[in-house]
């Protein structure tokens, strides 16, 4: 019987438009017929490799040039040296770039902001619809009322589009698409102090005086905000779901502000110093002719639903 040749079904790059420098992690996927076992070689004319010791997974260090590259996987059957070839092409750029969540398929833009790389958009993942307000494990999309009904009717709205998902607390810490992770206190110090903030106000968890309107700025959009989005980061205000207590002092009730609103609550963490969740609000609003602009350190005790953005694992 006539030995088949192994087939490779798919490869992908994660993510696969990077820096100067950067690391993509290269998979595949494949077929053989005889379930041969086969021997797997990646090229590339430049950029050098390295095997990952515990999975399949190739990783790509990329070279110091902006640029297209095409990175080849020859595998072939031991059996009789048969082979299959196929190719990926990584970008290379000194600019922002973009990045797929394999999960479902939706391109994420991102931003390298000193050595973090950060997304530069509000995270979309929506695996359904929840079906009430105010449930901490819940998926929210800002002003459609069709709770527990069609996923891909609420992916059609405008504030899909523009702010992505609010996220209860509990289903925010697995949001993050694989490789990715939700920001912890250090690290949104690490990127408060790069773009200016000094490293004492940074520690300070009562923020009320800081003069972090610069900084805010330099996050906030240019486009769907008021700020000048120098950074990159293009924060953009998608609302919040939060929970008060009533006036006759025993039921909670929950309140879906809109989009545009005056802060962006991103992103949990774990604040050790306090014992509790926290979060960072970017705020920008008028009031009574005065313009607040900055960056805060919030509870998110009454805080259920909120935008996140992700970070890429070292």
């Amino acid at each position: 019987m006539e030995n088949t040749p192994p087939v490779i079904k798919s490869i992908s790059a994660d993510p696969d438009s990077v820096f100067p420098g950067d690391t993509v992690n290269l998979s595949f996927d494949y077929f053989d017929a005889e379930d041969d076992s086969i021997d797997i070689q990646w090229t590339c004319l430049v950029g050098s490799f390295a095997k990952d010791p515990i999975s399949r997974i190739q990783k790509w260090n990329a070279p110091k040039i902006p640029g297209d590259y095409y990175i080849q996987l020859h595998i072939s059957d031991n059996a009789d040296s048969i082979f299959n070839v196929d190719s990926i092409r990584v970008t290379v750029t000194d600019r922002p770039g973009t990045f797929i969540d394999l999960r479902d398929g939706h391109t994420y833009k991102w931003v390298k902001i000193g050595q973090q790389i950060w997304m530069a958009e509000n995270l979309a993942y929506l695996p359904y619809v929840s079906s009430s307000i105010g449930d901490p494990s819940g998926y929210f999309v800002n002003g459609y009322s069709g709770y527990g009904s069609s996923t891909e009717e609420s992916k059609q709205t405008s504030n899909y589009k523009k702010y992505g998902v609010l996220y209860g607390h509990e289903s925010a810490l697995g949001a993050c698409p694989p490789g990715w992770h939700l920001s912890t206190d250090e690290e949104w110090k690490t990127l408060e102090v790069f773009l200016g903030m000094d490293p004492a106000e940074a520690e300070d968890f009562r923020r009320e005086s800081l003069k972090s309107k610069d900084i805010a700025l330099s996050l906030m959009s240019d486009s769907l905000w008021r700020g000048n989005n120098s950074s990159g980061f293009n924060a953009v205000p998608g609302g919040t779901i939060s929970r008060y207590y009533s006036m006759a002092g025993h039921d909670w009730y929950w309140e879906l502000s809109g989009p545009g609103s005056q802060a962006l609550y991103l992103t949990p963490f774990y604040f050790p110093n306090y014992n509790e969740n926290r979060c960072r609000a970017i705020y920008g609003y008028e009031s009574s002719g005065i313009l607040h602009i900055g960056i805060d350190i919030q509870r998110i005790d009454d805080l259920e639903g909120f935008s996140v953005r992700c970070v890429k694992d070292n």
